[in-house]
């Protein structure tokens, strides 16, 4: 950073980058933006506004589609050869002490 660089403010890079201040500051204290911390505030010059849109710059890749899931049908049971029906459980309903 040259000496006579310009620092911006923390509301300053936020409005520019339309991101919240407190998101902007947050970023800054998990050290995952380049920044200068001067009389405990956040300044940010115009090298590392730079930096922070390449940080989070996202390239064009190869389009990977993925097949849908497929779902299993129902298959209707085979008819008993005794006429008799069997009868399945259904599962249990949700309760409160569950949920």
């Amino acid at each position: 950073m040259s000496p006579r660089a310009r620092l911006f403010t923390a509301d300053e890079v936020s409005d520019a980058l339309q991101i919240s201040k407190r998101s902007l500051q947050k970023m800054c204290a998990e050290r995952r933006i380049p920044f200068v911390m001067i009389s405990g505030s956040y300044r940010v010059s115009d090298t590392h506004v730079e930096a922070i849109i390449a940080t989070f710059e996202v390239q064009p890749g190869p389009v990977e589609r993925k097949a849908a899931p497929r779902r299993r049908t129902a298959q209707p049971p085979a008819a008993p050869e005794s006429g008799v029906t069997h009868l399945r459980a259904r599962r249990p309903r949700r309760t409160a002490a569950s949920a």
